[in-house]
């Protein structure tokens, strides 16, 4: 019942027009129904040309990835620097429209890797601080009929915000396009149940990436996925689930994401063995009563 996408960082960074051009034949011969297009910089590939090259292949796009390196941030930082983030992510969102996906989605709030301790006062200081920065961007990328999906990170990539339920209260007040993505790789480590966390995300989620427990294939891991599907399905969530895995080739990316050691006998299998699993465990009787 759900789309099943992938990633281009499984293979390659950055994800470009180059990289795009050898990737989607091969994810759609791979039997793909979606891809995740990431912008590490404006400009790493042309929407209309992405849009019809997915077209060409039968692949839409479920969601564009809004990046985060540092010097990208939206609290916390100097005023010129919100300023440039806040055009970033406008950026994407202005690429999702252009290709068709429905939502920009990741960290959109601070630099990935940047943590530091928040009093009770200043985390609310905080989260005001950021539902000021995204308000405009949520509400032109409203008009674009894009959604803004805000992902929470592990506790060794951020100190903003680490569960959905702090996400939640990060959100409250913003538009209405604007929600949650879930990372079952974060929640693995940050939720006490994520499955109970998932269903509190509910009518919020906009967006869902998957990966092993490890960062391999969905399955190859000990996440209680027909569990999780269950809970998914129950949340009334319709749209595309992701595989996110990243290739350890590009040291930046590798280092970024601690990708030490290979997670999977080639790239390809990682993301053919993740398909596999999520096809069979999602066609599940409960999927098919659906």
């Amino acid at each position: 019942m759900y789309a099943i996408g992938v990633n281009p960082w499984v293979w390659a960074s950055p994800v470009d027009d180059a990289a795009l051009a050898e990737l989607i034949p091969r994810i759609a011969s791979f039997g793909f129904d979606a891809v995740e297009l990431p912008i590490e910089q404006p400009g790493d590939w042309d929407p209309v040309r992405t849009r019809d090259l997915l077209a060409a292949h039968g692949l839409v796009a479920a969601g564009v990835c809004a990046v985060t390196p540092p010097g990208r941030d939206l609290v916390n930082a100097a005023a010129a620097v919100v300023e440039s983030t806040a055009a970033y992510l406008l950026g994407c969102a202005a690429s999702a429209a252009a290709v068709g996906a429905p939502c920009v989605g990741g960290p959109v709030y601070a630099s990935v890797g940047r943590t530091w301790r928040m009093s009770p006062a200043a985390r609310a200081a905080c989260y005001a601080d950021f539902r000021r920065a995204l308000s405009p961007v949520a509400e032109q990328a409203g008009e674009w009929g894009v959604s803004i999906g805000v992902e929470a990170l592990n506790r060794y990539e951020t100190s903003v915000v680490n569960t959905v339920e702090q996400t939640i209260e990060l959100i409250d007040g913003l538009p209405a396009n604007v929600g949650i993505m879930i990372d079952t790789y974060h929640m693995n480590i940050e939720e006490a149940d994520p499955y109970a966390a998932l269903s509190l995300a509910g009518r919020h989620i906009k967006h869902v990436q998957v990966s092993g427990t490890n960062r391999g294939a969905p399955g190859a891991d000990h996440f209680d996925w027909p569990r999780f599907f269950a809970v998914l399905r129950d949340t009334g969530y319709r749209g595309a689930v992701c595989i996110e895995s990243f290739t350890a080739e590009n040291e930046t990316i590798a280092t970024a994401a601690a990708i030490w050691r290979p997670l999977a006998p080639s790239q390809d299998r990682l993301a053919t063995d993740g398909l596999r699993y999520l096809r069979e465990v999602t066609a599940g009787p409960a999927a098919v009563a659906d």
